[in-house]
This record gives structure tokens, sequence and C-alpha cells, in this order.
């Protein structure tokens, strides 16, 4: 049963509904125009179809994301072919783990290549960081034996993982058309890197028979998530996000919360932690 969005909806957060989008897209050239329609935040999209009619014709479903040679693509995109004055309706129909991230963008063919190299660059560059950090947290662990460096190594892991699948390259390269996969892999990866991240601060912080209670909350909030991260691939992909939604920044809380507490106790190493938990919150929210 149709019920129409309201208008300035912002369509936040995590939901079970599905929602239809009908738009008419047209051809202003005197020549003929090969588009690209691309929803750049597909990876958080179930269930999605699109049709498209010229006028006076009937609708046709089109084929989502896969390049000429048959590959699914990282992102869901339809080709489109204008010719000069025609008029194109649109029509979608998904469901989403959070509709306000959807973003459909127009391209011509150049500027889409142009644009995914660029975005591609930087995928990479961060993952390549990424990849290092972890390399180095590996040799350090084995060199020092300290469970701080293999909690912290696994959050490095798990956080890269999350962009990953946010990014739709996992989809692309790892699990290959598993729409159950993909919906259900950054919030699992994302719920896992929340418990290394707690338990990263519990042994960096030493905050094992701390006298303050609230230095606790940590060791607490990780298990918490990592109970979560169990129950994703049971969990229908809204509620799988929702536990993200409430949980990550619960556990970034108690994790400032304790790094403040043990500053103010004058730890030594309290200090820079704290700063860099705020700059991950900072980069979390931009």
């Amino acid at each position: 049963r149709f019920t129409p969005l309201r208008e300035n909806s912002r369509w936040w957060g995590p939901s079970a509904k599905r929602y239809w989008m009908r738009f008419s897209l047209r051809n202003d050239a005197p020549r003929e125009e090969d588009m690209l329609l691309q929803l750049r935040r597909s990876m958080l999209v179930s269930g999605l179809a699109m049709h498209v009619r010229a006028a006076g014709s009937e609708w046709s479903e089109q084929p989502i994301g896969r390049d000429s040679s048959g590959m699914q693509h990282r992102t869901k995109f339809v080709p489109l072919t204008f010719s000069p004055g025609q008029t194109l309706d649109v029509m979608m129909r998904f469901q989403a783990s959070s509709p306000h991230l959807l973003d459909p963008q127009l391209f011509d063919w150049p500027e889409f290549l142009r644009f995914e190299s660029r975005e591609l660059s930087g995928i990479w560059l961060f993952n390549g960081f990424m990849a290092l950090a972890f390399a180095a947290v590996v040799f350090i662990s084995r060199a020092f034996r300290d469970p701080a460096y293999l909690s912290y190594g696994g959050m490095v892991w798990c956080t890269a993982l999350t962009f990953l699948s946010l990014d739709g390259l996992g989809e692309q390269f790892l699990w290959q058309g598993s729409e159950y996969i993909q919906l259900r892999a950054w919030p699992l990866w994302c719920l896992a890197a929340c418990f290394f991240s707690g338990f990263f601060c519990h042994h960096f912080l030493q905050l094992e028979g701390s006298p303050v209670r609230w230095t606790r909350g940590p060791r607490l909030g990780a298990c918490v998530c990592g109970l979560a991260a169990l129950l994703v691939p049971v969990l229908p992909v809204w509620a799988a996000c929702t536990l993200v939604a409430i949980l990550a920044p619960m556990t970034w809380i108690m994790v400032l919360g304790a790094a403040v507490l043990r500053w103010r106790g004058k730890f030594p190493q309290a200090g820079n932690f704290t700063l860099g938990i705020l700059a991950i919150g900072v980069g979390g929210v931009l």
C-alpha cells in the first residue's frame, strides 16, 4: 500500500519500508546522448529494481550495475540513451538501510570514468595506509607481545573491511552477487571494530584494576558490540544497521570518557590517546 512521503521528509535512519521513486529525464541537446544513472551509495540498498520508459511506450526493467564484460560493478548504474529532445521516465523501487544516502547522479561516460578514477584513487590510498598500519602493528605485537597492539591490529583490520564493504569493493571482488552478505558485511565489521577498540582502550590505558568505576565502560561496550556482531547474520538489515547506529557512538563515548579520566589522573599516554579518539569522532561525523 502506497503512502506518499511528506514534503521535506528526511528519510532518516534504518527502515524496513520499501520506497518508490519516480522522476523524468530530458535530453535538451541537439544530438543523441549516452548517459549513465548511478546510485553512488547503492551498497546500502536492497531489493533494487529500475524501470525506464520513453513517451508512449511500456515500462521495461533495466539490468543494473554490470559492465560490458558482465562483471558486477561496485555501484549500481543503468546506461540510458536519449534521442534529441527525448524524455525518459525512470521508476526505482528499493529498501534502504539509510535512504537519505541514496544520492542518484547522472553522468555522461567520460565524466563517470573521471569521477570513478578519482574516487578509486582515494579509496586505494586509504586502504594502502590501513594495510601499512596493520603490518606495523603485527610486527610490534610480535616483538613486544602486548595485547594492546593485538587489539589495535584487529581494530585496523575491521575498520578497513568496513570501508571496503561501504565502498562496494567487497561485493565487486569478494562476494560478488550476494546481496545477503553485502548488506550485512559493513554492520558486522563495524561492530567488530568497536569490539576491538574497546579492548584496545582497556589494555593501552591499563584500566584493569582502576579504582575509577567509569573506566570499566570500554570493556563493557566491547562485550556488547561483540555479542551484537554475532547477531548480525540472523537479523534483518534495518535491525543490524540500528544496532550500529546505537552501539558505535556508545562505545566511542565510553572510550573517550575513560581516556579523559586517565588523562586527568596523569596517565602519561592518555593525552595523545584522547586526541586520537576525538579525531576519529570528528572524522566519522564528517
